[in-house]
């Protein structure tokens, strides 16, 4: 037995809304060309379409800091994988050469799996990235001044010492990270020096 549903109010987008916001009136110097309900809406910074930039495949700088606090997140726990999904193929990975053994760059997402045996399994019992401050530095690229935070495997020593990230975005994906020991020289590579 099929239901019947009734009452349904009369949900048509083409037409005209039946509710004008009372601060628009008939009349007002609204833009002819989108109506009253668009140019307010446009005027407290909301698109009247409910569209993002990202909707049409283009990210704003909100996004990529979004985007790249998920990344830290990904790093904190471990998620090699997620992390080389956001990953662009050609993804560059220049390293602030904190310790021993760490090479200067590494390059692709097989880059990135050498770099994360190497220095994040092998050598760290635990390891945490500490979020001080996460910022965008222009359209495609972010700012996170860190913490590194590690306890080594073999001797039990923890570690905490100040650490960036600048990651560059080419659309949705991090094409470029370049890592700093001291968060100024950070700043400055980010154009954020105060």
């Amino acid at each position: 037995m099929a239901a019947t549903i009734t009452n349904l109010p009369d949900i048509n987008p083409w037409r005209e809304p039946t509710h004008i916001p009372s601060s628009v009136s008939p009349g007002s110097s609204s833009d002819s060309t989108t109506g009253p309900i668009f140019s307010e809406m446009s005027a407290i910074g909301a698109d009247p379409m409910g569209w993002r930039d990202s909707d049409w495949g283009v990210s704003s700088e909100a996004d990529h800091v979004e985007r790249y606090r998920e990344a830290l997140d990904a790093w904190n726990r471990r998620d090699l994988v997620w992390i080389l999904e956001q990953a662009a193929p050609d993804l560059e990975f220049h390293t602030a050469q904190l310790f021993p053994g760490i090479e200067s760059r590494y390059d692709g997402r097989e880059g990135m799996v050498e770099f994360w045996t190497t220095f994040i399994e092998e050598p760290w019992a635990l390891f945490r990235l500490e979020v001080a401050s996460l910022d965008a530095a222009g359209p495609d690229r972010v700012l996170a001044l860190l913490t590194f935070h590690g306890t080594e495997r073999d001797s039990g020593e923890e570690v905490a010492t100040p650490y960036a990230h600048l990651a560059t975005f080419r659309g949705d994906e991090v094409v470029r990270i370049d890592a700093f020991a001291d968060w100024d020289e950070a700043r400055r590579a980010a154009g954020l020096a105060t």
